[in-house]
């Protein structure tokens, strides 16, 4: 009824699900992609550790994580930080797919074999806007 009297006046209704789904992919990818890009090498071991997660996360073939991480890409240049990306997954993903995702980030920083303290930072600080705790964090930085 509300997305009744909000199309009368030209408002768009609320997201459906999958459009939920689609923006919590295309955040969790320009996060990877932030990690990637961060310490300003963009290595091909990350890019190519990156498409992996992409497409295990969500058994995307290659065409379909390329087109997601050049949507991601976009994203993630025109964003001024990454509150907005980070609240959509906490209300989309529950505490296992979080810290899965903080993995995932660390996996993309040691694909080149250094860590960057910048990509350690940012792993950091995204790990505490989406509430995994301390201990988890390492522990994803360790599991290798």
């Amino acid at each position: 009824m509300i997305d009744w009297f909000k199309s009368l006046f030209g408002a768009k209704p609320d997201n459906t699900q999958h459009d939920k789904q689609e923006q919590a992919r295309i955040a969790t990818a320009a996060l990877l992609y932030e990690v990637m890009r961060v310490d300003g090498d963009h290595h091909d071991a990350k890019h190519k550790v990156l498409m992996e997660k992409l497409a295990q996360r969500w058994e995307l073939t290659g065409d379909a994580a390329r087109k997601l991480l050049h949507e991601a890409q976009r994203k993630a240049h025109h964003a001024v930080d990454y509150h907005h990306m980070v609240k959509l997954l906490r209300e989309h993903y529950d505490s296992d797919e979080r810290i899965a995702l903080v993995r995932d980030m660390w996996d993309v920083a040691h694909a080149d074999n250094r860590v960057d303290p910048h990509e350690e930072h940012i792993i950091r600080k995204i790990a505490d806007l989406l509430y995994v705790s301390h201990s988890e964090f390492i522990r994803a930085k360790l599991q290798r």
